[in-house]
């Protein structure tokens, strides 16, 4: 099984070789660069997938992409495989950066005239606010990927982009870039692998849950082997409408989507769930999880961090909404957070909030694993 120290040590391999031996057409290979959101930025030479392209653009018919990812490597990246690939067909792609979100973006976008959306559901949602109602009825596709896709926002997008065709792409940069992909019959978060990539789930637990596994060739001669890759899913039983058989459920990002501590679960989703429907007085929030020794039991602990433009906000108020937040949130199927605290697993919810507004990047993590206290 290989780890990210691994697959770090094979981008060296990699960069090594290419440097001695390099390609007679630069164009079939990419050197991809990590966003160092979980660690350090790997860097890794991969070959060129020559179906990136339609993928890209996701309908035969489209010509110019808005892509939404954020890093300058990924930006580049997207625009050199719409350009430079080894394919007749030439895309144009407009690669936003968080920084141009700004009030003259709509007047951009009008004159840009997209198809396509492609990026992280989060940055695309905040693209969508800088788009006319005319511009987004134009679109014919929009493409997600890069972080779990929940309810709430892909009813919105649905919304906003009526016209569209909506998928999603499950992605990793240091793995070569697409994994899988998500076909008209299957749920949000469940993708099917793309040729030549095994995906499996290593010591699952009772219910088919735990770390996913990624194999398939990557440059040359070298491949990766059972990387764990750093998210949770499970496979999905039984053959899918469109003919495959291997489905892969995805849970999410081990500690900012789904976070095992004190031996119960915590998932973002139902924080932004439970967000959405009790806190009246917040604009943003972030958790914090961690676990702590109590009297030499170990506990959880769960800081909710609230910004609320710059206000202030009174003791009393941030315990009324730590009692009402407990007991929405579940943690296990059958129990909220309220019942694992009586139960003396968790410490009580505890309700801080920032007069400073929470800095946003190209991803939006809202759920932050620290170390045991």
């Amino acid at each position: 099984m290989m780890e990210r120290s691994d697959v770090a040590a094979l981008g060296e391999r990699s960069l090594a070789e290419l440097i001695v031996a390099p390609p007679e057409e630069a164009r079939l290979y990419i050197i991809r660069v990590t966003s160092g959101t979980t660690g350090a930025p790997i860097v890794i030479a991969t070959g060129y997938d020559s179906a990136a392209p339609l993928r890209l653009a996701g309908d035969e018919r489209v010509e110019r992409m808005v892509a939404c990812i954020g890093s300058m490597s990924a930006r580049l990246a997207n625009v050199l495989l719409a350009r430079s690939g080894p394919h007749e067909r030439v895309l144009q792609t407009l690669a936003l950066d968080p920084q141009d979100l700004v009030g003259d973006l709509e007047g951009l976008l009008a004159d840009y005239h997209p198809e396509g959306l492609h990026g992280f559901c989060s940055f695309v949602v905040r693209t969508l606010a800088y788009m006319s109602k005319e511009a987004a009825a134009d679109i014919r596709v929009v493409k997600l990927t890069g972080e779990l896709l929940s309810e709430s926002t892909e009813s919105l997008i649905r919304g906003c982009l009526p016209a569209a065709r909506h998928n999603q792409i499950y992605i990793a940069a240091e793995a070569g870039g697409s994994l899988a992909e998500r076909c008209a019959y299957l749920p949000r978060n469940c993708f099917h692998p793309t040729p030549e990539v095994s995906l499996e789930i290593h010591n699952p637990d009772a219910d088919g849950i735990g770390d996913i596994l990624v194999s398939k060739p990557l440059f040359r001669s070298m491949r990766i082997d059972r990387y764990r890759i750093g998210d949770v899913g499970k496979i999905r039983q039984g053959t899918c409408p469109c003919g495959k058989e291997a489905t892969l459920e995805l849970l999410g990002r081990k500690g900012s989507d789904y976070v095992k501590v004190a031996g119960a679960i915590i998932r973002r989703e139902e924080f932004d769930r439970v967000a959405s429907l009790v806190l009246r007085h917040m604009d943003d929030y972030r958790v914090e999880v961690s676990e702590t020794l109590e009297k030499g039991v170990l506990k959880g602990k769960v800081v909710l961090k609230l910004y609320w433009g710059g206000r202030s906000v009174t003791l009393a108020l941030c315990e009324e909404i730590a009692k009402e937040f407990s007991h929405a949130v579940f943690i296990t199927p059958t129990q909220t957070l309220a019942d694992l605290v009586e139960q003396g697993l968790f410490l009580p919810l505890k309700v801080e909030y920032s007069l400073e507004q929470f800095l946003e990047k190209h991803k939006n993590i809202k759920l932050f694993s620290l170390p045991q206290l």
